[in-house]
């Protein structure tokens, strides 16, 4: 988000807020906790006396008397991860389970969701999100064993007949490719967490005639478990998207060491919209309110509303911040604040930066001088400042190119972009014209014609701009 520090020759430019992008909504089924009962019954028996036959039949492949369709392969394959795995022998396909500390876990909460049509990897990803959790990240093997073990259950997979490539596709997971990235490097997760460790099977290959960016299982004939690169937009020839997904919940928005999901689960967090989020962490909830001993009513001359967090500046000048994500907040008087993804960047009233929160890619590491603009994106990982003599530095993460900052002089700025594969940048000249650069793989950073511009927004990958009459110009997706 952009803030400015007020000063007589620069016109107001906190005219414009951004709206968040339109996220589809999927219908969330809540089970009954009766009829989870009975599931659960069903799987242990499923769990532990079926799988005896179904290993009896897997492994003696060989028998001629034995049909060997894919359909058999995966539903055999399913029954011995399941009752081998010592991690889930009980779970209903659809029902969440919690990767116990105890058992040496996370404490994070897990589900697999089967859908009835392919869907891509950007529709589940948004799924996710919608419920409050995002793509399953698989960052150790252990954890790698937990997500298998629930991923193994037939609902979650769909048999392949070739040609070229017979076995099953099954659930999408969280790790995706920057766009324009070779094949085998640009690999994130969905959280940011670092791409230190992947199972051995997974080799980017990009088969597919279009661009394979992102993850699912894939089960072969073999029955081995494999991390397949797919393409996470554009359907693969014939074999389409994966028919299911695994959702993480991992957050802590009270900060008292459990995951939300599992307190919601519990009734010790209320969810009055259902939507697996507790009202306590949700702006416009009564019960989400301000730091502890700030009245929800307190006077303010500056707000700015970043991801996981709200900073506003009070009207002696101090901080007050409030949100799922509490930063340290640095004393003084402040003139603007710009808020990010759990960080937030500040102008002192003596024109100098501070940076606060999460440092992701050097975000915080704010320049030296005097500054009256500065803007840090929402959910990506750079920030962009302006001098008063007009000059617009750019710093923290570029690998789309989102910093490199092209000459000339400007009184307005944006940094936009979502994770690590859409970051850019869009400005207003001083001449009032815009300027944008970095990914534009939506189009967000093709600028509209004109010079007739004040202000600017960025979102995840479109851009808004307000003209002097004081109509709006959009661009992007």
């Amino acid at each position: 988000m952009s803030a400015r520090r007020p000063f007589s020759d620069i016109p107001d430019s906190s005219v414009l807020r951004l709206a968040q992008s339109l996220r589809a909504q999927m219908p969330v089924t809540r089970t009954l906790a009766r009829t989870r009962r009975a599931t659960a019954l069903f799987a242990l028996f499923l769990g532990l006396v079926l799988p005896i036959a179904a290993a009896s039949r897997f492994m003696s492949a060989s028998r001629s008397d034995i049909p060997r369709s894919p359909e058999m392969q995966m539903k055999s394959m399913a029954a011995v991860a399941l009752a081998t795995s010592g991690l889930i022998t009980s779970i209903a396909a659809g029902d969440a389970v919690e990767w116990r500390v105890a058992d040496g876990g996370n404490g994070h909460w897990y589900e697999g969701v089967a859908v009835a049509a392919d869907i891509s990897w950007d529709a589940a990803k948004v799924a996710c999100e919608s419920r409050g959790g995002h793509l399953a990240t698989l960052t150790s093997p252990a954890e790698d064993d937990f997500l298998w073990a629930l991923a193994s259950h037939p609902t979650y997979w769909v048999v392949v007949n070739g040609p070229g490539w017979t076995g099953a596709k099954g659930p999408w997971l969280g790790l995706h490719q920057a766009p324009g990235s070779p094949t085998a490097s640009g690999w994130s997760w969905v959280t940011g967490e670092p791409f230190t460790w992947a199972h051995s099977s997974f080799v980017p290959n990009d088969g597919c005639t279009s661009d394979e960016n992102a993850l699912n299982y894939i089960g072969p004939a073999s029955g081995s478990r494999q991390w397949n690169d797919f393409p996470g937009d554009v359907p693969c020839e014939i074999w389409g998207f994966p028919r299911a997904y695994i959702i993480e919940w991992s957050a802590d928005c009270n900060n008292d060491g459990i995951v939300d999901y599992g307190q919601i689960r519990a009734g010790q967090l209320a969810d009055s919209n259902a939507n697996d989020v507790p009202d306590v962490c949700e702006a416009g909830i009564a019960s989400c309110t301000p730091s502890v001993g700030i009245a929800p009513t307190i006077p303010l001359r500056d707000l700015d509303q970043g991801e996981g967090l709200v900073v506003g500046i009070q009207p002696d000048g101090t901080l007050v911040s409030w949100g799922s994500y509490t930063p340290t907040l640095p004393s003084g008087q402040f003139e603007s604040v710009a808020t990010g993804r759990n960080c937030a960047i500040a102008i002192r009233a003596d024109g100098t930066l501070v940076g606060f929160g999460a440092n992701e890619y050097g975000r915080l590491n704010v320049p030296s001088g005097l500054f009256s603009v500065v803007s840090a994106a929402d959910a990506s990982w750079h920030a962009a400042g302006i001098r008063p003599d007009g000059s617009l530095l750019c710093w923290g993460y570029n690998n789309n190119g989102q910093c490199n900052v092209p000459a000339g002089s400007y009184w307005a700025v944006a940094a936009g972009g979502h994770e690590v594969w859409s970051g850019f940048t869009v400005a207003v000249r001083s001449d009032g014209a815009l300027a944008g650069w970095g990914n534009n793989t939506w189009g967000q950073a093709s600028v509209p014609a004109g010079s007739n511009f004040r202000s600017v927004a960025a979102g995840y990958y479109h851009a808004l701009a307000l003209r002097n009459d004081n109509t709006i110009a959009g661009w992007g997706w």
